[in-house]
């Protein structure tokens, strides 16, 4: 493979995709962000694919000049993502989410490590959008969509980096390549794709900082739980997949062990919350309020996890903690 391409960046042709459902409430911003880029117009197209929403989103989406499409058979986001796949016409495809704001440079700074022909993907970076409450202010802190750290240098030698698609950059070869999205997975299917990636191919995977979306946190209890749920269910997929040895391993111990393990994991949390509870009661300091909610949110983040993981493994009969 070629070391460097001499193909200017405002050649590059790309499309961006964005899956939208039920999301009324943030795609105009999302989709505004998108056509202000500094990237030349006519080399870019933006396609949404609305994923069965029932409120007002598509009515709103009608609005932009952006070309919408509909993925009604599979409610998944992956499958959604696969529509736009499909019906893409760039050389480079562009992932973001629809309660993402791209920054003005989003696109332009995206495609820029793939000059180098061995790039084959590229996670951007992934900041908060005006976090506002606890919720919000706890996963900024706690930094969980950063790329920075799944893209950093070890995880690129040793081949485990994962690219997540509220900013993504994919050249098109590379589904042609592997394949598609894992339609049917609720969660993992961007993890799963850069193991993929990683293992079947000689692509590398690269980290472009200056690439920014602005993503908007889950705000209420409800929406934090249901995220980590999500992640938990799709954990068993991703280790029967790429740590089978794993997986096979916790066969000798049944559900009870794993189980009992996960709950003493998450136990010095709860104690966490009380310790930091008190002491928020006895002084009503902020840093002692702020590390007693970090405290309970954190116990709530393991405990959604887990269930997550639990149901998947009851659903497929196979004991599997992690």
């Amino acid at each position: 493979m070629a070391e460097c391409s001499h193909q200017k960046m405002a050649d590059y042709f790309v499309t961006v995709i964005v899956p939208v459902y039920n999301a009324e409430q943030t795609i105009e911003a999302c989709l505004e962000s998108l056509l202000r880029q500094d990237y030349p117009r006519d080399r870019y197209e933006v396609v949404v694919i609305d994923n069965n929403s029932v409120d007002s989103t598509r009515d709103r989406i009608a609005k932009y000049d952006v070309i919408c499409a509909v993925e009604d058979q599979i409610q998944t986001s992956y499958a959604a993502r696969n529509r736009g796949i499909q019906s893409a016409k760039g050389e480079i495809l562009a992932f973001t989410d629809s309660d993402c704001v791209a920054d003005v440079s989003w696109l332009r700074a995206g495609i820029q490590p793939f000059v180098d022909s061995r790039i084959g993907a590229v996670g951007g970076r992934v900041l908060a959008h005006e976090p506002k409450t606890y919720i919000e202010r706890y996963q900024d802190r706690r930094q969980e969509m950063s790329q920075d750290r799944l893209l950093d240098p070890v995880q690129l030698r040793n081949k485990t980096a994962k690219i997540i698609t509220c900013n993504a950059f994919f050249r098109r070869e590379i589904f042609e390549k592997v394949g598609l999205f894992k339609a049917q997975l609720v969660s993992g299917g961007d993890h799963d794709l850069s193991m993929r990636i990683q293992n079947e191919t000689e692509f590398l995977l690269s980290y472009a900082a200056d690439s920014i979306v602005y993503h908007k946190h889950r705000s209420t209890l409800g929406e934090f739980w249901k995220q980590y749920y999500k992640y938990g269910l799709g954990r068993l997929y991703l280790a029967a997949e790429f740590k089978p040895n794993a997986v096979e391993k916790c066969r000798e111990y049944g559900y009870l062990r794993p189980l009992y393990w996960q709950l003493r994991r998450i136990a010095p949390r709860v104690t966490a919350l009380v310790s930091h509870g008190l002491r928020y009661t006895l002084t009503r300091r902020p840093e002692a309020k702020q590390e007693m909610v970090d405290a309970f949110l954190d116990a709530v983040r393991m405990a959604a996890f887990y269930s997550g993981n639990l149901r998947s493994s009851i659903a497929r009969g196979t004991p599997y903690f992690e």
